[in-house]
């Protein structure tokens, strides 16, 4: 963090229209002149937290043991969000020198969206209102995840800011347009729900190919939950014990295909990488990651799920007849 963090953040022309972004850089470069191990030891940790490394396995969590719709929701609003984040970073490099931080823009898109969803589902009055939302917590950890950001050299106060700004906004629609378009979307037959998925998919690679693998996991998930749909739901009656099975043995079935798939497909690690268009030069690396990741995302949401039922760890009670 130091002599190398300090080289990644030139000084911008004094004669650009965005010389008040120099302002920004003198922050960064600040906190990458401190010496405090202890401190960085922490925002690193912080910082952690608005990552994959956290919102993954809570996603899973939801998806394997509270609510695989809900689950399926805040996946896509993810993807989305970060997909929308490389896209606009592509879209407006050459005319603006700031792009969104992706830490606090998915950091606020996912805990805003998960402490609405817990705050309905576990903090309800006799009325069925939300009763509680933790705002001062909630404000704290979005403000501790950008200072971390801006301590570790990630970004400069702009990004932080125009990261919250974009994320705003996929909340707004999240929070008041989505819940229309879903009821549409899940009144739908099978057939053209998937369709409609896959029409997305082919606009957004259309767009920015480079998101290839979130596009990929977008497709997957849906085609995973449509495969799904119409199974008996999961249901959370089983105990700790069969819950602590279903994430292990989800998590573990996860790893497995990664380390199989990249063995297969084309790339780098591939077993037939000495093989001709199978290496890492190969063009078919692209197809191999879209395919990597659509697989993902049908394991996810499809293939655990139904390991789970034919387990029998579901939970499921007997009688369950609770259809999607």
């Amino acid at each position: 963090m130091n002599d190398e963090l300090i080289q990644m953040f030139p000084a911008y022309d004094t004669g650009s229209a965005f010389t008040f972004l120099n302002w920004g850089t003198e922050a960064v470069l600040f906190f990458a002149q401190l010496e405090l191990p202890l401190l960085t030891g922490l925002m690193t940790i912080i910082s952690a937290l608005g990552t994959q490394i956290v919102f993954v396995p809570v996603l899973l969590f939801i998806t394997w043991l509270i609510d695989d719709r809900q689950g399926l929701k805040m996946s896509l609003l993810l993807i989305i969000s970060a997909w929308l984040n490389l896209y606009m970073n592509s879209l407006f490099k050459q005319l603006l020198p700031l792009v969104p931080s992706p830490n606090t823009l998915l950091s606020l898109v996912f805990y805003v969206s998960l402490a609405g969803y817990l705050s309905k589902k576990y903090f309800k009055d006799h009325q069925g209102k939300m009763s509680f939302y933790p705002k001062p917590l909630l404000t704290v950890l979005l403000l501790l995840i950008a200072f971390s950001g801006l301590y570790l050299g990630l970004n400069n106060p702009f990004e932080i800011i125009y990261g919250w700004l974009l994320g705003g906004i996929i909340l707004v629609i999240y929070f008041f347009a989505v819940p229309r378009l879903e009821k549409l979307f899940f009144s739908l037959e099978r057939r053209i729900k998937n369709i409609s998925a896959a029409a997305l998919v082919l606009i957004m690679n259309a767009l920015y190919p480079q998101g290839i693998a979130l596009s990929a996991l977008f497709l997957g998930s849906c085609l995973g939950y449509s495969i799904n749909a119409g199974q008996e739901s999961l249901q959370k009656k089983g105990g700790f014990l069969p819950c602590l099975i279903r994430i292990t043995s989800g998590f573990l079935g996860a790893a497995l295909l990664y380390f199989v798939l990249g063995l297969i497909l084309p790339g780098e690690g591939s077993l037939f990488g000495n093989f001709p268009l199978w290496g890492a030069s190969s063009p078919y690396n692209e197809l191999g990651l879209f395919i990597h990741f659509c697989l993902f995302g049908l394991w996810f949401f499809a293939g655990a799920p139904l390991f789970f039922k034919r387990m029998d760890l579901s939970g499921l009670s007997k009688d369950s007849g609770e259809k999607h």
